[in-house]
C-alpha cells in the first residue's frame, strides 16, 4: 500500500492504515486475554472474538474501495468541517461584540 508503484493515494493509505490498526489492535487484546486466561471468565474470550470478527468486518463494509472512494470520503469530511466552522463563526457573528468591548481603533491598540 505504501509503495510508490502500487500507485495509492493518501487517502486511500489513511484509510489502510486506520481499518489495519484497528484488526491489529482487536487481535492483539484477544491473545493477551487468553495469556492472561481472563478469556476463559465469563465469556470474555467470546466477546473479543467478536470484536475481532466486527474488525474483519468493518474492513470489507467500510473501507472505501479504491482511491476515488477514498478521496470522495475524505473530501466530505472536510466540507462537512468547514461547514460547520462557518456555522460556528457565523453564530459568533450573529451575537455581536460582547458587552463592555469597545469597537478597535487606534486608541484601544495602544497607539496614543
Amino acid at each position: 500500500v505504501h509503495q510508490p508503484t502500487i500507485g495509492c493515494a493518501r487517502s486511500t493509505r489513511k484509510y489502510v492504515k486506520y481499518h489495519a490498526r484497528s484488526t491489529l489492535a482487536a487481535v492483539i487484546s484477544l491473545i493477551e486475554s487468553f495469556v492472561n486466561l481472563k478469556a476463559l471468565d465469563a465469556n470474555v474470550g467470546a466477546q473479543k472474538t467478536g470484536v475481532v470478527w466486527s474488525a474483519c468486518d468493518d474492513i470489507i463494509s467500510k473501507l472505501p474501495k479504491g482511491n476515488r472512494a477514498s478521496m470522495r470520503r475524505e473530501m466530505f469530511t472536510w466540507v462537512a468541517d468547514c461547514n460547520e466552522t462557518m456555522q460556528e463563526f457565523k453564530e459568533i457573528v450573529d451575537l455581536g461584540a460582547a458587552s463592555g468591548q469597545n469597537s478597535i481603533d487606534g486608541d484601544s491598540l495602544g497607539s496614543g
